[in-house]
């Protein structure tokens, strides 16, 4: 467990915590129209609480979100609100989430703490966040921003933000302007000698962060010599400027030079002999992009940053290379309902409740408005930190591929890629959908195939990859073997394409948002689209 002495004391006594911010949400909400309803002056108890009020989503309160956009109070609240939090809309249209000043004063600055620490161990070391957030620090309050931007914002305007401590300064972290951001960003890495700490909001940016260096570094190093950025940079006037002010020095040029005509394994350490950290948002499901990502950084140890969503800050890393968290019970009321194929659960069991190597979703009530919430995120239990459970993010309950009732989880497909390493087969980066043009129905894969690998031939046999894929997605889903042999679903078609053609096809399904989140389940929609254009793709 990474040393805390905040974090320490709330883990040692979680079990009055988590029952003192029911009492206080409770007693501070009784006069909203939701309180009023469910009559919250009236509730003594944990038993009667959740008596009172069902299990939600987000259905359940989007009709009082949308008042409240329109600027009407009392609703779901009391508290002063902040903004809203706009989510990433991985699974369908973005969600607006109220964001309370009372949630952000809660949110612990753990995390900001302890990648200071390691810059101030590595001597001054600079830190480099690879995403710009998106916002207006000379506006009083905007509406609608992603959580991630609402959060480091709130940090900047209460003076817990040390952007002087980033390379490019406030600039380069807060912006409306720039789309070519990562050019703005391998600028100043490349003028960085001392980086200590690279970070992202999810580590998945990192990846794109180090593959755009890769494409483009001869052209910035031509623009850096130059002391020029051309015209046709989509940069802001502010970012311009403070990428002009570095100092430029032609020795650390071509040092960098040098380093990347070697190539770029490895190049973070050869670049940035500091750098300690790397920070971002993962989990095992992201494990094909992060092993892309072990090419560029090697061994630094990684920091997976936090578990968290716009509705809630949930958890922080027990460690480095982890990726176990600790819940951080300030943050909200927090039950966790047993996990059940069937969604039949209805109870649910309180935090030091739980049983160690059982999965349970995780139901919260926050300090935003959200009551008996359910993410749909499903946990596998790992134990307890003082009186707080750790636990692993597994995946995600409403999140799955169905066509005859096979049910595929996004963790049965992390498991069936992970099998095609038995037959040399090295997946950088996949996408899975189902096709109902015609029946039988099949799904199919996206693959972006590991540099260097060129056939996806097995040497030894003489299946294709639609062969090998459907006996991994049948060892990994009983039902799905049995609609197979039965004849309901046809054999898998597999479509291998190169990182920038998918990446292109994916920028579509992501557009309007701001995060390059790794897509592993298309949408139906978004699967009639992309098949229709299989004749786009390489296939086999």
């Amino acid at each position: 467990m990474l040393a805390d002495k905040q974090l320490d004391m709330e883990c040692a006594d979680a079990i009055n915590i988590n029952q003192e911010n029911l009492k206080k949400i409770l007693y501070d909400n009784r006069n909203t129209a939701f309180g009023n309803k469910y009559h919250f002056s009236q509730i003594k108890t944990v038993q009667e609480y959740c008596r009172s009020i069902p299990l939600s989503d987000y259905r359940d309160f989007q009709g009082y979100i949308e008042e409240m956009w329109k600027g009407t109070e009392n609703l779901l609240t009391a508290y002063p609100l902040n903004g809203f939090g706009i989510t990433s809309g991985t699974e369908g249209k973005p969600k607006y989430i109220p964001i309370t000043c009372e949630t952000l004063l809660r949110y612990s600055d753990y995390l900001e703490r302890y990648k200071e620490r390691i810059a101030e161990e590595s001597g001054q070391g600079q830190r480099l966040f690879v995403n710009i957030f998106r916002t207006d620090l000379e506006r009083e309050q905007e509406k609608g921003l992603l959580c991630s931007e609402v959060f480091y914002r709130w940090f900047y305007e209460h003076g817990e933000l040390d952007t002087e401590r980033f390379a490019g300064g406030k600039e380069l972290l807060f912006d409306t302007g720039t789309a070519d951001g990562l050019y703005a960003k391998v600028w100043s890495g490349i003028l960085t000698e001392g980086l200590a700490v690279l970070e992202s909001v999810f580590q998945y940016d990192i990846l794109h962060f180090f593959d755009y260096f890769e494409k483009h570094w001869e052209e910035i190093l031509r623009d850096l010599k130059k002391g020029e950025i051309p015209k046709d940079k989509k940069i802001s006037e502010n970012i311009r400027k403070r990428l002009l002010s570095f100092d430029i020095d032609a020795e650390r040029l071509r040092y960098v030079e040098q380093e990347c005509r070697k190539g770029f394994d490895g190049i973070a350490k050869r670049l940035w002999p500091k750098l300690r950290l790397i920070s971002g948002i993962s989990s095992r499901a992201f494990f094909a992009e992060d092993t892309v990502l072990k090419k560029y950084i090697g061994d630094i140890p990684r920091h997976y940053f936090c578990y968290c969503s716009s509705e809630c800050y949930m958890g922080t890393p027990v460690g480095e290379n982890s990726f176990d968290f600790v819940l951080l019970p300030n943050n909200a009321f927090f039950e966790f309902l047993p996990y059940s194929e069937n969604d039949d659960a209805v109870q649910t069991v309180l935090p030091h409740e739980c049983e160690p190597e059982k999965l349970y979703e995780i139901v919260f009530t926050n300090f935003s408005g959200l009551y008996r919430y359910r993410m749909g995120d499903v946990l596998h239990m790992k134990g307890f930190w003082k009186e707080s459970p750790v636990f692993e993010f597994a995946f995600r309950r409403n999140q799955a591929l169905n066509i005859a009732g096979e049910k595929m989880s996004v963790r049965q497909l992390e498991l069936a890629v992970q099998k095609l390493k038995a037959y040399a087969i090295q997946i950088e980066a996949y996408s899975f959908g189902v096709s109902l043009e015609q029946l039988p129905a099949k799904y199919f894969a996206l693959f972006v195939l590991e540099e260097g690998q060129t056939s996806i031939q097995n040497k030894n046999k003489k299946e294709d990859l639609g062969d090998i894929l459907d006996t991994a997605l049948s060892e990994v889903n009983r039902d799905y073997m049995d609609l197979r042999g039965l004849g309901y679903l046809d054999k898998p078609a597999v479509y291998v394409t190169d990182r920038d053609r998918y990446e292109k096809m994916l920028d579509r399904v992501r557009e309007g948002h701001r995060h390059n989140k790794p897509l592993h389940i298309l949408s139906e929609d978004v699967s009639k689209v992309l098949f229709t254009e299989r004749s786009d793709h390489h296939a086999e």
